[in-house]
């Protein structure tokens, strides 16, 4: 059984005047994801998954997945995300099947010299290594609502995004695709939203 902390979410009211380059709610959205990194760091562990409240588990899930996230020794790694329209959900198809085409090669490149010397080398190839068919990495996907994070990737969280000049999805993806830290999702997110009125009502300024 995992211990489980409930953290508060940062209110509106207590931000600070300097973050003014994004909507209250957005700014205060990524405060409480820090919020609930710092409470992590906190308690020694060395990993926490990080649930917002209106996750909903899937029918997907299942007691190995936490196992197999924790087996890519991950800094980020993402359970659960949103497909927002249907654009959204046509460039996931593309970026798991892209995916699977270099899961391909890595293993061709076991078998074969020739595009072992062509291919091998790559870091699209190289950091297919160890990776399950179920595992994509660095294509972090909009929806923060589940997400497990090491002790080094919540320790830079602190001072990331201060002020807030982007959301805490644009701050995950646009790590994933810097690959600073080591970030991987699920090939099919496991994680549903509920339909509870969001706490971000304004995302303009």
């Amino acid at each position: 059984m995992l211990p489980i902390i409930r953290v508060d979410a940062v209110s509106i009211s207590n931000l600070s005047p300097e973050d003014v380059f994004v909507a209250p709610g957005v700014a205060a959205t990524w405060k409480s994801h820090q919020f609930a990194m710092a409470t992590f760091l906190a308690s020694g562990e060395e990993y926490a998954l990080i649930l917002e409240d209106d996750f909903l588990v899937t029918r997907k899930w299942n007691h190995n997945l936490l196992s197999i996230a924790l087996d890519t020794c991950p800094d980020f790694f993402q359970i659960g995300y949103l497909i927002t329209d249907p654009m959204d959900r046509i460039d996931l198809f593309f970026k798991n099947w892209f995916d699977s085409v270099l899961k391909i090669i890595y293993k061709l490149c076991g078998y074969s010299g020739g595009i072992r010397r062509k291919f091998g080398s790559r870091l699209l190839i190289t950091e297919q290594k160890g990776l399950g068919h179920g595992v994509v990495p660095n294509d972090i996907r909009a929806g923060g609502q589940a997400y497990i994070v090491s002790r080094r990737f919540a320790l830079a969280a602190q001072t990331m995004n201060s002020p807030a000049f982007t959301s805490a999805d644009g701050m995950f993806m646009t790590l994933g695709d810097v690959r600073t830290f080591r970030m991987f999702r699920f090939r099919h997110s496991i994680i549903n939203q509920t339909d509870s009125v969001s706490s971000v009502e304004q995302r303009f300024l």
